[in-house]
């Protein structure tokens, strides 16, 4: 009879745990299916972009870099191993790598909810497991970041890896391969969250301690094989920095200036725009070395740059104690807040607008953090293997406070949190059962008081963020979509009507709509001649529309067939732009213009990079080297044999 119900509760659990990760995968591609017809989704933004073109960038060779990392290095390098897999895309054009890249991330959010359950589950059993994975299952932060080439995918993935990993280990100490590995975990998400660097010593000490009954041989053993896969992990990382920027920096150099970003007399707790920086990542460390050079009168090393700006922060901070204090309690406050603090992008903006699969009703950190906290709680003296997640439910967030706080930050606490609400509501299914009222009562006070800390409205949840409609405003306009550009545009006005970067974008916006309805009336004359035709393809080019430029450079072919500039032109945009791509035709247009202009090394490159998209490397090759011998030094011949001749 035992036999039987065990049984038939294995067969449920696994039923129940089915469905949890059925529902994890369906509203993931759901998701990504809404996702594709947002003008984000070809045309990523600030921290998006950088990845992307860095990631490009190692995916065509550029393997190494030239300067100490600024930003965490692990998941453009990731993301470079799917481009090499999917192929590089384009940004704005239509290609498999912008939804298969996703992809993989949205599988990898199911795979969270997995890891979850099976950490859950060692520490409480089958109840505690499943719901842990409901719980994280129904987060909807998972569901949004899975969706943009940002680095907390990733962090989500190998933080619920890790808990697991932990918490394996602890279990079962004697399979010795998972304490390197879990050390190897921990290095990796240094290079995701450079914070990660100030809870090595607790993954060291865990190991140490994770074991009662154990030696302290043994125990030392456990904490040098973590510390190993910690230097297999992060060496490599330094070792590179010093190759090529002459100086040994673990990780980044990108830790002071967050910092300072964090404290200084501007700041709220949230990233903010400091006068001198320009916020891009493409420029934003140059723009910190400028100014630290500036104020110290000489040049300055990264590693000198990044202790500098330290030293800033810590100076404002000693001189402002008390704002300081208080700054950091709002720094707290909003990790645990259950409103998402948008950066890149707004999570409310796209659920309202774009991804309707994020309006199911799911639940944000503000709703799970007590009763993880109570999870901990009630069971950090009856098993060491908790103490590992806990880092992670505790420390990373701890290890925030003296920086910033964004969304996407909390994302590597969420796996943790999920396990021990998930344990908490074990303990509540056991103290029910058992008619103990009096900790049911008190852990219901618990959440009483301690709920309005990350429900009632604070500053960050009141406010427009008029910045996320700019930001959506600026990925119409680079899709050539001016319309909803101005829409967005004029939104963000009314939040702040005179600010001049919105104000500058919309008119250009005005002025491109102005033209292209004025371009669009030309082409339709019959007057014109194939010279003028060919200069409407020009300014629909510049106003980047290459599906205008391909009507004009057409009909500009019909009324005369050998004008170069129109040949040439649609050889280019056949082949260079995915929206209009079409190889035989640029081959034909390419052949053209060269048996009228044999001599051209322009056109000559124009053929070799078709050959390349063809596949045919080799001939590729010989068009490129045609070029250089037509005209030696030619700087794009140079360039494309520099890139794909690797």
């Amino acid at each position: 009879m035992v036999r039987l119900k065990f049984a038939s509760y294995t067969f449920y659990t696994r039923l129940f745990l089915g469905v949890i990760i059925a529902f994890s995968l369906i509203v993931g591609m759901v998701g990504l299916y809404q996702f594709r017809d947002t003008p984000f989704f070809t045309v990523p933004v600030l921290d998006e972009l950088s990845y992307v073109e860095w990631a490009t960038e190692i995916a065509g060779g550029e393997v190494l870099g030239d300067k100490v990392f600024y930003q965490e290095p692990l998941y453009p390098y990731f993301l470079a191993l799917l481009f090499r897999a999917f192929g590089p895309p384009e940004i704005g054009g239509p290609h498999p790598s912008w939804f298969f890249a996703r992809l993989v991330q949205v599988l990898m959010g199911t795979l969270a909810v997995v890891l979850v359950f099976s950490a859950g589950k060692r520490l409480g059993g089958n109840l505690a497991g499943l719901s842990a994975a409901l719980i994280l299952a129904f987060s909807r932060t998972v569901y949004f970041f899975e969706l943009l080439f940002l680095k907390t995918g990733l962090l989500l993935f190998l933080s619920a890896l890790c808990c697991f990993l932990g918490v394996a280990a602890a279990e079962d100490p004697e399979r010795k391969w998972r304490w390197p590995t879990i050390g190897f975990l921990a290095g990796l998400l240094c290079l995701l969250r450079g914070n990660f660097l100030l809870l090595l010593p607790l993954f060291i000490a865990f190991a140490f301690f994770a074991v009662k009954k154990d030696g302290a041989l043994q125990r030392s053993m456990r904490s040098f094989l973590v510390l190993v896969g910690i230097f297999v992990a992060l060496f490599p990382v330094g070792a590179r920095n010093y190759i090529v920027g002459e100086e040994f920096v673990l990780t980044t150099s990108q830790g002071g200036a967050n910092f300072y970003i964090g404290n200084n007399e501007i700041a709220g707790g949230v990233y903010v725009h400091l006068p001198f920086v320009n916020p891009h990542p493409r420029y934003e460390g140059k723009d910190f070395k400028r100014e630290a050079e500036k104020r110290t009168g000489r040049g300055l090393s990264y590693s000198e740059v990044s202790r500098f700006w330290f030293k800033e922060g810590l100076s404002w901070m000693g001189e402002n104690p008390v704002r300081a204090s208080l700054l950091w309690l709002h720094k707290a406050r909003l990790l645990v807040h259950n409103f998402e603090v948008p950066d890149n992008y707004n999570i409310y903006l796209v659920r309202d607008h774009f991804v309707s699969a994020l309006k199911l009703p799911f639940l944000g950190i503000g709703l799970i953090w007590g009763a993880a906290f109570l999870g901990f709680a009630v069971f950090a003296g009856k098993r060491r293997a908790v103490w590992y997640p806990a880092i992670f439910l505790l420390a990373y967030p701890a290890s925030l406070l003296p920086f910033f706080v964004l969304s996407r930050y909390r994302l590597a606490a969420l796996p943790a949190a999920a396990i021990f609400a998930g344990l908490f509501v074990l303990w509540t299914k056991e103290k029910s059962v058992k008619r103990q009222w009096l900790p049911l009562i008190c852990a219901a006070v618990f959440l009483a008081v301690t709920y309005p800390v990350s429900m009632l409205p604070i500053e960050e949840s009141r406010g427009p963020h008029p910045y996320s409609y700019y930001n959506i405003g600026n990925a119409y306009l680079k899709t050539g979509n001016f319309e909803e550009a101005l829409r967005w545009y004029d939104i963000a006005l009314q939040h702040v009507p005179g600010d001049r970067d919105v104000l500058e974008n919309r008119r250009q916006a005005l002025e491109k709509i102005y033209r292209l309805h004025d371009l669009t009336d030309k082409v339709k004359r019959q007057d014109l001649d194939a010279q003028e035709l060919a200069d409407i393809g020009k300014e629909f080019e510049k106003l980047d529309r290459p599906s205008f430029a391909v009507t004009a450079y057409e009909k500009a072919l019909e009324k005369d067939p050998a004008n170069l500039w129109a040949l040439a032109r649609l050889g280019y945009l056949y082949h260079e732009r995915p929206e209009v791509r079409d190889l035989d035709k640029a081959f034909r247009c390419l052949h053209k213009a060269l048996a009228i202009q044999p001599g051209n090394p322009e056109l000559m490159v124009y053929l070799g990079s078709c050959y390349r998209l063809s596949g045919d490397k080799e001939e590729a090759q010989q068009w490129w080297r045609r070029a250089l011998k037509v005209r030696p030094g030619y700087p794009l011949a140079v360039e494309k044999l520099e890139k794909y001749s690797r």
